[in-house]
């Protein structure tokens, strides 16, 4: 396919490629200079998807077509040169609003090409829709701690301190009843030992006497329900 277009008043050009696939070469009738437009591949590549844009804009109403005076070829009527033989527009079509069968086109051919696109998008994969659906296996719960009888009475077993073996119970009961609470300092306790009304364990702990001077204690505190409930001196 050949494009061929004159230029009366100019120098003739090089040969040179243009974007698009396009080749301009210079006639040989230097009297008269024209020069042809050739398209390779690619050039008929984009030529395509232009003809294609326009002839589906003039099917939507959105752009008119009138005939070139010189060659009779059909051109758009905002163009402003016959890409055929160069020729000026001059003619323009009548301008029109557009009608509701214009609009109403319009929008069937926007619902014909999107209608089918959405529906291929929105389609549920089936595949996910099976992993979606399948069943999750619950993770087994931890077994609940069964209470003995002894701690369904008097509270739960208390528990030594994973940083210093004392009691939580203990030390804040020492912090209540000290003279200067920041001088409590629990030293070591025993494993809790089980008595008739709760746990009994014993703590060695330094605190401030009336002097302000620290003493060595040694007592046995009786724990139930979470809180120190009696204490004695151990021997």
């Amino acid at each position: 396919m050949t494009w061929r277009y004159l230029e009366r008043n100019g120098k003739p050009a090089t040969p040179r490629r243009r974007p698009g696939g396009m080749v301009l070469v210079q006639s040989k009738n230097e009297a008269y200079p024209s020069y042809e437009v050739s398209l390779d591949q690619d050039g008929f590549q984009v030529l395509g998807q232009v003809m294609w844009t326009a002839g589906w804009l003039a099917v939507g109403g959105c752009m008119a077509l009138i005939r070139c005076s010189e060659c009779g070829r059909d051109i758009s009527d905002r163009a402003s040169n016959c890409p055929g033989c160069g020729c000026p527009v001059n003619q323009r079509a009548p301008k029109h609003a557009p009608t509701m069968k214009d609009r109403l086109r319009f929008w069937v051919m926007m619902a014909v090409i999107f209608v089918p696109f959405a529906l291929v998008v929105l389609k549920p994969d089936p595949e996910l829709s099976a992993l979606s659906n399948k069943p999750t296996a619950s993770k087994p719960k931890p077994p609940k701690k069964e209470l003995t009888l002894h701690e369904k009475k008097y509270g739960e077993k208390p528990k030594r301190s994973a940083w210093d073996g004392s009691y939580y119970e203990v030390e804040r009961h020492l912090e209540l009843v000290a003279r200067d609470p920041r001088s409590v300092d629990v030293i070591g306790c025993t494993e809790p030992v089980t008595v008739d009304e709760g746990w009994e364990v014993r703590c060695d702990y330094r605190a401030a006497n009336g002097f302000g001077g620290l003493v060595r204690e040694s007592k046995w505190f009786r724990i139930a329900f979470g809180k120190v409930q009696g204490m004695r001196d151990a021997k």
